[in-house]
């Protein structure tokens, strides 16, 4: 799939023009010059059993457009991930089951494959029974760079017959662990201490060969350090020595970038029926100043609750003969009464022949002919009648049915209880 890129910077050129006067403001893609993290990558793996890409809605990444993850079924309960156009050395991968009943995942090994990372990920029942079952992935590597302040990022991938083998530092201290009996393990960050709880911390097992689970057994705060406690066991409870990924994070999310919408919270409370917002504030962040809170919703299982942070359906496919057009509107950060437009074409195939590439190219021209120049001019001077202070309701026509049940849709979406 792909879009037409010289065609598209022309058509941008004039839409930001257009939609500056409309109040609307374009955002073009561009390389990433974040140094914190280098590489990242995340998906949802909804059919794990099932070769092919996860759902599109649920993935991201460092990688250019249009690649996506690629996810190809191995053995019973194994996926191979690949993360298209990050391979990197290092880096942490953490997974996590996306399912009611008692069942875990574990990385198993990843690293680069041509230009891609890869990530092998292994689920299994109690007792150790291998199942496919849906998760989430993440892979992330960073290096020294800049750094906001207020905000800290740090991550240990171990391996008991070789020590650490991966770290990052936001501050660029050096990470320790320190083993003690089987199965435990002590892990200090300097540089990234707070004077009581903030942050959140995440623990992945890493085994190729066994089933293994590992949890954050401590957490305790200084000024001066973090230090966590990670306890490791076999397919039941038996203390095991494996290797395993840790990753601490404050005011940023869990890959160690910073986007506009995430939050993080911990159920320090688990056997309060809530709802109960965590203590203190600092463990129980949300990025647009919402309170996130916990309660019981059955049997083993807890209701999280992250407000504002989440994105109503924003993508509209229109099908046409031999390619789709997709729209995709944003709202801006700062100014509600603007937003951000993309416009892609979904085609076949890349245009390489200079038939293609013409024929393409007037596709794009008819588009910019009848939308930018045609109908986008048209709402932005029925836009400039409409005072949304004065006309808080507004009858649509019977006939304009997608209208209707997007509101409806909308309506039923946000509405409170």
């Amino acid at each position: 799939m792909a879009k037409v890129g010289n065609a598209v910077q022309r058509f941008a050129a004039g839409l930001a023009a257009l939609l500056a006067m409309a109040g609307f403001v374009v955002a073009l893609a561009g390389p990433a010059q974040a140094a914190v993290p280098d590489h990242w990558g995340f998906a949802y793996v909804d059919k794990p059993s099932v070769p092919g890409i996860p759902d599109p809605t649920h993935q991201a990444g460092s990688w250019p457009a249009p690649f996506k993850v690629h996810v190809t079924p191995g053995a019973v309960g194994q996926v191979f991930v690949r993360f298209p156009q990050i391979a990197s050395k290092g880096g942490v991968v953490h997974v996590t089951a996306v399912i009611a009943t008692a069942v875990w995942c574990q990385a198993q090994k990843w690293g680069p494959s041509g230009t891609d990372e890869t990530a092998a990920v292994r689920c299994f029942k109690p007792g150790g029974a291998p199942v496919f079952v849906p998760f989430v992935i993440m892979f992330t590597t960073s290096t020294k760079g800049p750094f906001p302040a207020g905000r800290a990022y740090g991550y240990v991938h171990f391996e008991p017959a070789s020590g650490i083998v991966t770290q990052f530092n936001s501050v660029g201290a050096v990470n320790t662990v320190t083993a003690g009996p089987v199965g435990v393990w002590t892990v200090t960050m300097p540089g990234l201490g707070t004077p009581g709880q903030e942050g959140n911390v995440q623990v992945t097992a890493v085994n190729p060969t066994v089933a293994a689970k590992c949890e954050v057994n401590a957490w305790a705060s200084s000024a001066a350090r973090q230090v966590f406690q990670v306890r490791c066991f076999n397919s039941g409870s038996t203390p095991l020595k494996t290797g395993w990924n840790l990753t601490y994070q404050r005011r940023r999310a869990v890959m160690g970038n910073q986007p506009k919408l995430f939050a993080y919270t911990f159920d320090n409370k688990p056997l309060l029926a809530g709802p109960y917002a965590p203590a203190p504030p600092p463990v129980n962040f949300n990025s647009v100043g919402g309170v996130n809170t916990i309660q019981t919703a059955g049997a083993g299982l807890r209701l999280v609750n992250f407000p504002g942070v989440g994105v109503l359906p924003n993508t509209v496919l229109v099908y046409v003969r031999d390619h789709i057009e997709a729209w995709t509107v944003e709202p801006h950060e700062h100014d509600p009464a603007r937003c951000r437009i993309t416009l892609r074409f979904l085609v076949p195939s890349l245009p390489e022949t200079d038939k293609s590439k013409d024929y393409w190219e007037r596709n794009w021209n008819t588009v910019v002919g009848a939308v930018h120049d045609e109908d986008w001019e048209m709402a932005r001077r029925i836009q400039s009648g409409l005072d949304p202070h004065s006309r808080r309701l507004m009858t649509l026509g019977r006939n304009e049915l997608a209208l209707h049940h997007f509101h409806r849709h909308l309506a039923g979406m946000t509405q409170e209880g």
